[in-house]
């Protein structure tokens, strides 16, 4: 409007789902406020001018001269209806991913003023303004994906860290492994994340554990298998015992050669897991072997376990 000749200018917006109409800017000169505000009343009670409504059916620009006598609503001091003719009208269709998005209205007082060069330069501004817009939901999407990605890893974090849970990758390309701090606590290798021989992961229990680590990870860098989990004792400095299970899964990327280039895995410490079935084995080993009877019943006075001194002293088997 400022300096491109043209004496109103509306933008439009198009709501995707519905095909609303709403307006998203306006400006004109002074001699056309009042013609501003009438238009921006009419799109707001969804009253679409014919030739807006022609762009958007036929998604062309479209031009007409002598539009219409346009009557601004409101009234002067004096009662008068102020009256404004308008020489020519264009509404360009603003496209986004193939729907029209928005629509640029381009009126003027003068009849013909729509040349073919200003037609042309319409064209380009269509096609430049377009592309801004699906630049700028592209970008609205790249933002929101990352927003959720970050999110979701926040989360996760928050529920490893509560459940103290390692994660570790071994990557095959660069032959390492990183672990997270939570990991390398568990491994009794420190409280911050490491880069370490992806070897370590080979080193874990007894010979005959690291025996089938070594193979598994073999089979797991040649792409032979997919995933594995075991469960692994380690010997403290202080000469305790803590155990650590760690289960890992080869990752969809791969190389020229179609080998996996990543392992990601999780590692537990279930030391009082397997503490609590080492006392849960002891003491049904000191219930079966007393020279005591031992009836347990249930809250019905029902017998559910029996010792064999019980069916040695009763004469009762235990069934």
């Amino acid at each position: 409007v400022q300096s491109g000749g043209f004496e109103m200018a509306i933008i439009c917006a198009i709501d995707p789902d519905d095909g609303r109409i709403s307006l998203a800017a306006i400006e004109a000169v002074p001699a056309l406020r009042e013609l501003a505000e009438y238009v921006s009343e009419a799109v707001t009670a969804q009253k679409i001018s014919s030739v807006t409504q022609t762009a958007i059916t036929t998604r062309r620009l479209t031009v007409v001269d002598d539009p219409a006598t346009a009557v601004a609503r409101r009234e002067n001091e004096r009662g008068i209806v102020r009256r404004v003719d308008l020489g020519a009208a264009a509404a360009l269709p603003l496209f986004r991913f193939g729907n029209v998005a928005a629509i640029l209205l381009l009126s003027s007082r003068v009849r013909g003023y729509f040349t073919d060069d200003i037609l042309r330069l319409l064209d380009e501004i269509s096609l430049g303004v377009s592309n801004g817009l699906e630049n700028i939901e592209r970008e609205r999407k790249r933002h929101e994906a990352e927003t959720a990605l970050s999110r979701n890893e926040e989360r996760l974090r928050l529920a490893l860290r509560a459940h103290e849970i390692g994660i570790f990758e071994v990557d095959y390309a660069k032959n390492r492994m990183v672990l997270d701090a939570t990991s390398a606590q568990i491994l009794n290798l420190g409280n911050s994340p490491l880069v370490v021989d992806p070897g370590l992961a080979m080193s874990l229990g007894t010979a005959k554990e690291r025996e089938h680590l070594a193979e598994w990870h073999e089979e797991l860098r040649n792409g032979a298998r997919s995933s594995y989990s075991s469960e692994s004792a380690i010997a403290l400095a202080d000469g305790a015992t803590r155990w650590v299970r760690h289960h890992g899964v080869v990752t969809s990327e791969r190389s020229a050669q179609g080998k996996p280039l990543r392992l990601l895995g999780v590692l537990t410490d279930i030391t009082a897991t397997k503490q609590l079935e080492e006392r849960e084995r002891l003491a049904a080993k000191v219930f079966d072997n007393s020279i005591e009877a031992i009836l347990i019943m249930d809250a019905g006075r029902k017998i559910v376990m029996a010792n064999q001194a019980s069916t040695r002293i009763t004469g009762y088997a235990a069934e």
